[in-house]
């Protein structure tokens, strides 16, 4: 079998799906404005990830948290770092 693909169509579709990426990281960006810190399930919840994926990113050491009393906060610029590093990818 084989499948045939216009190449100016494929490229339209390419630029579509980076624009998009890219719209989604400055959308991130934007939720973490203003703030200092966010629990694990706000920074999950603004990089568009599940907390347990989050959670599992920092006891690999992919990402820095600190604990105050029984829950992790995580710095803006630890949560810009981890999304500019490609998010543990």
């Amino acid at each position: 079998m084989q499948i045939e693909i216009d190449e100016a169509a494929a490229e339209r579709f390419v630029e579509k799906i980076v624009d998009r990426v890219l719209e989604r990281t400055r959308n991130q960006f934007t939720r973490l404005d203003g703030a200092i810190g966010m629990t694990e399930v706000q920074a999950a919840t603004a990089l568009g990830l599940k907390r347990h994926n989050l959670r599992d990113a920092r006891l690999r050491g992919l990402i820095r948290a600190t604990k105050v009393g029984n829950r992790y906060l995580y710095s803006v610029e630890s949560l810009r770092r981890f999304v500019g590093e490609g998010g543990g990818q």
